[in-house]
């Protein structure tokens, strides 16, 4: 997990909350407005929510690989699953 992919999500979550700022209701009527507008939060949440896993992800990984621990051949369903277990070591 690297920062340039955290930095490219945080930047995509910028321009979407510039985005949602920049709503001109005289271009849209109220109700499309408030949809775009709805709409614009639940990616904007989105993407926070996905900015939040991979700093916990690249965390986790970086605690993980500081303890020198032989990995265990593990699957996971999830990635909140995976923090877990790396933050369980």
């Amino acid at each position: 997990m690297s920062a340039s992919a955290e930095k490219a999500v945080k930047e995509a979550i910028a321009a979407l909350q510039e985005f949602d700022g920049a709503l001109d209701e005289s271009m849209l009527s109220s109700e499309d407005a408030a949809e775009v507008s709805e709409g614009n939060g639940e990616a904007i949440a989105a993407l926070q929510r996905l900015h939040d896993l991979m700093v916990d992800l690249r965390w986790a990984i970086v605690e993980h690989d500081a303890n020198f621990e032989e990995p265990e051949d593990k699957t996971f369903n999830n990635v909140e699953d995976l923090v877990v277990d790396l933050n369980n070591r």
